[in-house]
């Protein structure tokens, strides 16, 4: 373990296989598990194509773990099934963002139900959201409607039609990069199963509140 916590763990390993069924938890497209796939099935050729930020992330060629996770993370982003989580922190970029999401699959949203302002310090750090804890600093009457606060509303309302909000993420091993977490849709009845198999490769991922 590196200085402040960040370094390498040991390597877990794991097979194709178990990536490839997170993967088809997440999405019903065949043509995203297609190219996820190829990834999972050579993790060096994503360590080729991305050599410059992998390296400044610390993860190595041989790493076919790490390699396969981020790779499931990037192909998701990229295909539009999911968004990162740095990319929805003010309300203009939630409401088109997340709308998307919801498009994808014919689910209900209604961007005016998420107009406030969000609190940069509250989605930051989800305990903000806590009174007890935050009560000098941070009165109930002065708290602005957070990310957890809306996930949470989308969750509530994506339920009624079977899908929860569902997240991913992986820690940084560099003082100079943060984490990544993604979010997406999910239906609800999978987010326990892709929380488990993440946990075997030495991951998060799950509902909306797994990666905090």
């Amino acid at each position: 373990m590196g200085l402040f916590g960040f370094g390498k763990k040991k390597e877990i390993s794991t097979s194709p296989e178990i990536f490839e069924k997170m993967t088809a938890l997440i999405t019903e497209d065949e043509a995203v598990r297609r190219r996820a796939a190829g990834y999972f099935l050579d993790p060096a050729a994503y360590y080729t194509e991305n050599k410059e930020d992998l390296d400044e992330h610390k993860v190595a060629v041989t790493e076919a773990n790490e390699l396969s996770w981020r790779a499931m993370m990037a192909v998701l982003v990229e295909a539009g099934v999911a968004t990162d989580y740095e990319d929805i922190e003010v309300v203009e970029d939630f409401q088109e963002k997340m709308g998307k999401l919801a498009a994808r699959l014919d689910l209900p949203y209604d961007p005016k139900n998420f107009s406030d302002e969000l609190q940069y310090s509250a989605f930051k750090d989800p305990t903000y959201n806590n009174p007890d804890l935050f009560y000098d600093i941070l009165p109930d009457d002065s708290m602005q409607a957070s990310l957890i606060d809306w996930l949470e509303e989308l969750n509530d309302e994506w339920g009624e039609f079977g899908y929860a909000v569902g997240t991913m993420r992986y820690n940084t091993r560099s003082i100079l990069k943060s984490d990544r977490i993604i979010v997406f849709a999910i239906k609800a009845e999978n987010t326990e199963e892709l929380k488990k198999l993440a946990k075997e490769t030495g991951h998060k991922a799950g509902d909306a509140y797994a990666c905090w």
